[in-house]
Order: C-alpha cells, then structure tokens, then sequence
C-alpha cells in the first residue's frame, strides 16, 4: 500500500476538533474533519506537500469529493516531484 492507497481508504467520518495524525512511509498526514471545516496537510522532510481545506456544513458528506480531488491533485505533484510514495 501507498500514501495515496492509504489516504482513500482511511476517510475520517467523525467531527472532532482533535486532527488525526499519523506518519506513513516518511510522510506526517494531518487531517481535521471538524464541524464546518475539512483540512488536509501532509509534510515530507518538514517541507509541507500538501494543505487544502474547504468549508462544509455541519454532517455533509460532500466534502469526500473535494477530499477526493485534493488527494487526486496531490498525487500528481508527486508524479512531478518522483518521490516515492
């Protein structure tokens, strides 16, 4: 399994103003599923790769699709960067 594998199997459900943080073959991921907001962070060497969020209502599911864009955009600035992930 991969970053990106990892990153769409593992969709935070449950509002929390707690980040989920966890590290993944040299990658630190931070995502944050809070009420009104989604964020997604991911750090590599201590250089930030990735930060997007977007606001959502309270108990929306949409934001799986913007998750799902972030995460398609960021697999392709990995592509350009060749780090393995």
């Amino acid at each position: 399994m991969n970053l990106i594998e990892k990153l769409r199997i593992e969709i935070p459900l449950i509002e929390s103003n707690i980040p989920i943080e966890y590290e993944f073959n040299g990658f630190k991921v931070i995502e944050l599923l809070d009420v009104g907001l989604y964020s997604l962070m991911v750090i590599y060497n201590g250089n930030i790769l990735c930060n997007r969020a977007t606001f959502r209502t309270t108990g929306c599911k949409r934001y799986k699709n913007k998750r799902e864009t972030y995460i398609a955009e960021f697999e392709q600035e990995l592509i350009k960067l060749n780090l393995n992930y």
